[in-house]
């Protein structure tokens, strides 16, 4: 379950001259939403450290032998080419290839945190960033600040690429566990992107989204819940490739 709550005190309601209750309502939406977001991130994260058959045995038990992994992709040569453009549209293509060798259909995406994404727009010279020069098929805007594409493949950005160690163990990759706590931790240390499809992690869902509210007589207020039951699973590893710092 996951839960967002808000006290709400009569007496603000009668001084506020707005409604108060739809802005908790919204923030609560966005509270529920960021966590699953944040949840999914690092189930595609796992997918995308469990490379071998052994490192998928230590995750769910089993040995998987017939199963195909794949590789993670470094971003160039040394760690500050994690934030040069070209050396990661290079890595984009490099799982793309990992991804036809091993025979993983499907539609891909890339999520990459804010200092890469913007990398890709901040090119010294954007004749040579071919995935922005419309001249050479390219489609990205720098006045726009968009990066619709790379090699077929779109590309996102978000906050919430895990990028630390939020293992307790510091094990890479962490294994999943079967409490709820343990989930969603591993060590994700140097991730800065992440390629996959829509195989790649799994989502169950009990309850949707819901609201509950109690008057409280005593407190003098109204106690209001956003609420929903839902959780998430590695599907397959072979589906997500991290791209790493060197």
């Amino acid at each position: 379950m996951l839960i967002s709550s808000q006290f709400i005190a009569s007496i603000d309601e009668a001084i506020n001259h707005y409604d108060v209750r739809s802005i908790y309502s919204k923030e609560a939406g966005n509270a529920l939403a960021n966590t699953a977001d944040k949840n999914i991130s690092r189930v595609i994260a796992k997918a995308a450290l469990i490379n071998d058959a052994s490192e998928a045995a230590a995750a769910f038990g089993a040995s998987f032998a017939d199963e195909v992994y794949t590789s993670n992709v470094t971003i160039g040569s040394v760690a500050s080419d994690a934030t040069v453009g070209a050396e990661i549209v290079r890595s984009i293509y490099a799982a793309l290839e990992e991804f036809d060798s091993k025979d993983v259909t499907g539609d891909k995406v890339c999520v990459l945190p804010p200092a890469q994404y913007y990398a890709l727009l901040n090119a010294t010279d954007v004749t040579s960033a071919t995935w922005l020069n419309k001249d050479v098929g390219g489609a990205g805007s720098v006045s726009g600040g968009v990066v619709p594409q790379v090699g077929g493949v779109s590309i996102f950005m978000s906050n919430n690429i895990p990028g630390t160690d939020e293992s307790s163990s510091g094990a890479t990759p962490a294994p999943l566990t079967s409490s709820r706590s343990g989930a969603y931790t591993g060590d994700f240390s140097g991730v800065k992107g992440l390629i996959f499809s829509q195989d790649a992690a799994a989502t169950v869902k009990l309850l949707d989204l819901g609201v509950e509210s109690e008057y409280q007589i005593d407190r003098q207020g109204t106690i209001m819940v956003a609420k929903y039951a839902m959780g998430h699973n590695v599907l397959r590893p072979a589906c997500a490739i991290a791209l790493v710092s060197a």
